[in-house]
């Protein structure tokens, strides 16, 4: 009796390995070219994962808890470039992350929190040079917004309150001269706005 109890709880050991057992696996695109492989678990993806584009060039390499996101996370273009670097928890984006253009200049980088924009985040043009440095709370815009042309001149400079334009904005041209000026509250425009003219004069317009 005692030797087949211990038969039962042996061959139950075994089976629960087996369960939990990793199983590596590909999956293919239609073309017979594979799309991605890593570890299942239970039918689940679990740990490092590679993603393929259909010419065969990897596309991503991705970490992975019960078949979500999570941890490090890293994609490439066709060329093989890195074009962005992420990071997961149990599927949602939290922490830093920062994204490329093709030649290696970074295109904009900033923090994740329960999976949206939080705190500062900037932005760059192709060439490195500063497109904009802004704000985020729970996703949106706030704060001070400047937005500067690939020459480095600012060309819009205002406020967002919840992620709507607020407050006093100005738009300059890509010269640095100052074209148009008004007000927004709650994304809308309000008051007076006005084109400065060439010689400096303002001249109300309708909008």
């Amino acid at each position: 009796m005692k030797l087949l109890k211990g038969f039962i709880i042996f061959f139950a050991i075994q089976l629960l390995c087996l369960s939990r057992q990793e199983l590596y696996g590909q999956l293919y695109y239609d073309s017979g070219a594979i799309k991605a492989e890593g570890n299942w678990e239970s039918d689940l993806k679990e740990g490092k994962w590679t993603f393929y584009y259909p010419s065969g060039q990897k596309s991503s390499i991705e970490f992975y808890q019960r078949d979500q996101l999570h941890g490090k996370a890293v994609y490439y273009d066709p060329d093989g470039h890195v074009i962005g670097e992420e990071h997961w928890i149990n599927g949602i984006q939290w922490d830093q992350a920062v994204y490329y253009y093709g030649n290696g200049q970074v295109e904009k980088s900033g923090y994740f929190e329960n999976g949206l924009y939080e705190g500062e985040w900037s932005f760059f043009h192709a060439n490195g040079q500063l497109k904009r440095k802004v704000k985020y709370r729970n996703g949106l815009l706030e704060g001070v917004w400047k937005y500067y042309n690939e020459d480095g001149i600012l060309i819009q400079s205002g406020f967002y309150e919840l992620g709507k334009e607020t407050g006093h904005w100005s738009f300059f041209s890509d010269t640095g001269e100052l074209a148009y000026e008004g007000s927004y509250l709650d994304g809308q425009r309000i008051g007076e706005w006005f084109r400065i003219t060439k010689g400096g004069k303002r001249k109300r317009i309708k909008y």
